[in-house]
């Protein structure tokens, strides 16, 4: 049976290039969750670079227009999967005092919560996936699906720049706040691996430098027209 991969897609595009390579190099179905503002949305949708067998849009699924909530479910959730939404809340730079632009109501962020779950649960729910693959969490959404994943006993593959060298990354199990972080086996590193799949050997490798090459082949082929695209 094909392993099951869900991507979680940000404007950096790293991941979206790493979904290409690995799809390529390994017998998968691959999914994504593109977290992009309306302008990157344009090209997704109609991208034939990756072939993915679903994407979903974050934005798409969360509307601040909807203010009703129920907090039972909300309350359920933190039960089911052992994840405290007060405190996502709270460290939440959008929702805080640090955001000068909007001050959220106490209902709106409940309703945006219970949106988030509820997406995040209908995807993990359409496609069980084997593995995860994102970026450390940074904000209070990512960080809720990256939990609910490992509640769900889904194996989090999280990207970060290993700041040993510019042409390696880290592949982390874990997230930094762990007690403990172990590297992926290597054939500079002789420590333990978390992580016991073969499919390590498709992402293990000098993640920067193969974005690189991708980019300038994609620029190549298409004579500039994916960044023509992103940029209308």
């Amino acid at each position: 049976m094909k392993d099951k991969i869900l991507f979680w897609i940000d404007g950096s595009l790293y991941n979206f290039f790493l979904s290409k390579y690995i799809h390529e190099n390994h017998d998968c179905e691959i999914y994504g969750i593109f977290d992009v503002t309306s302008k990157p949305k344009k090209f997704f949708e109609t991208q034939t670079l990756t072939n993915f067998s679903k994407i979903w849009f974050f934005h798409d699924h969360i509307k601040k227009s909807v203010v009703e909530h129920d907090i039972q479910y909300l309350k359920n959730f933190e039960t089911k999967y052992n994840i405290n939404l007060n405190l996502e809340t709270i460290n939440e730079r959008s929702f805080n005092k640090f955001n000068k632009f909007y001050r959220f109501t106490k209902n709106e962020i409940l309703s945006i919560l219970e949106q988030e779950c509820k997406l995040f649960e209908s995807v993990l729910d359409q496609v069980d996936p084997k593995f995860l693959v994102m970026h450390l969490p940074f904000f209070q959404h990512d960080n809720i699906l990256y939990q609910l994943c490992k509640s769900r006993g889904i194996k989090c593959l999280l990207l970060r720049t290993s700041r040993i060298s510019p042409l390696k990354c880290m592949i982390l199990e874990y997230d930094e706040t762990s007690n403990e972080l172990k590297f992926p086996v290597s054939k500079n590193n002789n420590s333990d691996s978390v992580i016991d799949s073969k499919f390590l050997l498709y992402v293990n490798f000098y993640y920067q430098m193969i974005t690189l090459k991708l980019i300038l082949h994609i620029m190549e082929e298409q004579n500039l027209e994916f960044y023509s695209k992103l940029s209308k």
